[in-house]
């Protein structure tokens, strides 16, 4: 995708950049033909942003000067809808971590992919993933899915977690709702996973569920959006 294939708005050069310290990102350098990935680390609102390379990313491997000044094209998920920005490059750092200096764009496009408007929610969830079970929690949601927190300590635990989930595999997950008896079960596929020391975070499209389930799943996003905003 371009970064103007399919954009539905252009933010104006003074507002904040939409995303968040930590989200992941596709960055490619024009002039090299290179998409590496990365992660957003740090910004200075209007002069600069920060990008660290992942280092799993054997890709990112280039010399300073082959790539100071060069323009790049980011794109990003951030809330349910896709953004990408052009800019340049300022600067490079290698050691402790290989690091990206940027402009601050001057335009961010957005297009939104959902169907349906994910609110937030702290609602208990266990996921059935493979053979294994996990208690979580469920912190948005809509009709169409959700995202999912599983926080579990380094060590055997969490390194079962990382062995049992995968993008684009199926589980089963458990909601339990308020004022309902018995936890709706959804069928899942699993769309994006972000894994930190002590955590992992996926998210979820719900396959067809039972007529009541769904009803239940309905008055549930009812009530919270009458009260709640957006996720």
């Amino acid at each position: 995708m371009s970064v103007n294939e399919g954009a539905s708005s252009a933010k104006d050069p003074r507002s904040n950049l939409p995303i968040s310290i930590g989200t992941e990102l596709l960055i490619e350098i024009v002039n090299l033909g290179l998409r590496i990935k990365g992660t957003l680390v740090g910004l200075e609102y209007g002069s600069y942003v920060i990008l660290r390379i992942s280092p799993r990313d054997l890709v990112g491997n280039f010399r300073s000067e082959d790539v100071l000044g060069s323009a790049i094209i980011v794109r990003y998920l951030f809330k349910g809808s896709v953004y990408g920005f052009k800019t340049s490059i300022l600067n490079t750092v290698s050691n402790p971590a290989r690091i990206l200096f940027t402009k601050y764009p001057e335009n961010i496009e957005g297009m939104n992919i959902r169907t349906n408007q994910r609110y937030s929610c702290i609602l208990p969830v266990r996921s059935i993933l493979g053979n294994e079970t996990f208690d979580g929690v469920m912190v948005d949601i809509s009709m169409d899915g959700g995202r999912c927190v599983i926080r579990r300590p380094p060590g055997p635990e969490m390194d079962s977690l990382c062995l049992a989930i995968d993008a684009n595999k199926t589980a089963e997950i458990k909601l339990d709702l308020p004022g309902v008896d018995k936890p709706v079960e959804v069928k899942i596929s699993v769309r994006n996973i972000s894994k930190d020391n002590d955590r992992v975070s996926f998210g979820a499209s719900f396959e067809p569920m039972a007529q009541q389930d769904r009803a239940n799943l309905q008055r549930f996003i009812s009530l919270i959006t009458e009260a709640g905003e957006p996720a």
